[in-house]
């Protein structure tokens, strides 16, 4: 620690949704000369729950992991139990999964902006904000037509999904198209930019040198996404494009959630124009998830989750539990980073900064 200055804890940090955690700042007057993160309070150890159940019951917890993108959360379990047990998706069930994560993926990017409003004192948009997320929640339980626990399995899904879903998906997209642009002309003024704009640079050689992915990466002009670096699912058939910044801090990170959104919104369309199956499928009955057995390999799936690059490293020993189950979290990596990031800034800029790096402890912190 540096000498000179006092010593602030700041927790929870913020109290808009990411979770519970310490941080201890060294300051001088405002101005951060240290800060350091301190994790461990959500730990639940859903990791070891898993290797204690079989596949079925392993997706109750995985979707722990992440409980507001649910279905991210469950689909790099899911994808390596494919993978390993040699299971084959139907294109039509690969489409359904891939526009239920890029609602998702909307949903939470929602979120995180009405976060970032709330902390720069732009309280009015969260409610508004609130309300749409609520709409497209009640869609998704509309088309799914069940609960949305467990409903990505490998080898399908839980259940057929609503015979509109096309009309009804497209409708709300339209919805979602005129209300972000809404909310960008109401949260982006010259007020919110000035407590923005060149707060919390995340430089490039930090993105490489913590092993930051997503939105984080992206805004400090680092091109990478799985969806396109190492495509599953679907996600080869869709021409959309990875938007990047250059300029690494919040005002550039909150831009690019927006940039993101439209582009979810292309590639559920792209979906929907190029859907040929039947909407009545489910997963095939020849598998019985509760007596497969995980062959004895080791196995790890990315995927792109909305805070960045969530992977499933799976080990199996030819029993129905799988030997080692671990996630890889985008979280972790950027709190390594959060002194680099944040040294140097206002201590009023904080809570804004943390919130636009989108971190989410139970995905940290399992």
């Amino acid at each position: 620690m540096i000498s000179d200055g006092y010593f602030m804890n700041i927790s929870p940090m913020p109290a808009t949704g990411m979770g519970i955690i310490r941080f201890v700042a060294q300051v001088d007057g405002e101005k951060i000369l240290e800060i350091n993160p301190f994790v461990g309070f959500s730990y639940r150890g859903i990791e070891k729950c898993m290797e204690q159940h079989n596949i079925l019951g392993g997706l109750i917890f995985s979707e722990k992991v992440f409980s507001d993108g649910i279905f991210q959360s469950q689909y790099p379990y899911v994808l390596a139990c494919e993978k390993m047990l040699g299971l084959r998706v139907p294109k039509p069930i690969q489409d359904i999964r891939v526009f239920l994560i890029e609602l998702t993926r909307i949903k939470v990017h929602l979120r995180i902006i009405a976060n970032i409003a709330t902390d720069t004192g732009i309280i009015v948009a969260s409610p508004l904000i609130s309300k749409m997320i609520s709409r497209i929640k009640g869609t998704i339980s509309k088309v799914i037509q069940s609960p949305t626990l467990s409903f990505f399995r490998p080898g399908g899904v839980a259940a057929s999904i609503h015979p509109d879903t096309k009309q009804i998906c497209l409708n709300l997209l339209s919805e979602i198209s005129i209300f972000t642009q809404e909310m960008k002309q109401l949260i982006d003024n010259s007020i919110f930019k000035s407590r923005t704009t060149d707060k919390g640079i995340l430089k490039d050689n930090d993105v490489f040198s913590f092993g930051i992915t997503g939105i984080n990466a992206r805004a400090s002009g680092v091109k990478i996404d799985v969806r396109k670096d190492n495509p599953y699912e679907s996600y080869d058939e869709y021409d959309f494009e990875i938007p990047t910044k250059k300029s690494g801090d919040c005002y550039s990170r909150f831009l690019l959630r927006f940039d993101e959104i439209y582009q979810s919104i292309y590639i559920i369309k792209r979906i929907f124009e190029k859907f040929s199956g039947n909407y009545n499928v489910v997963q095939s009955t020849k598998y019985d998830l509760d007596e497969l057995k995980l062959p004895s390999e080791s196995i790890y799936q990315p995927t792109e989750s909305s805070l960045g690059e969530l992977g499933c490293f799976l080990v199996g020993n030819s029993t129905e539990k799988p030997y080692r189950c671990h996630f890889r979290s985008n979280g972790i990596s950027v709190l390594q980073a959060i002194n680099s990031i944040c040294t140097g800034c206002d201590l009023t800029d904080f809570r804004s900064i943390v919130s636009s790096l989108g971190i989410v402890m139970t995905e940290v912190d399992r």
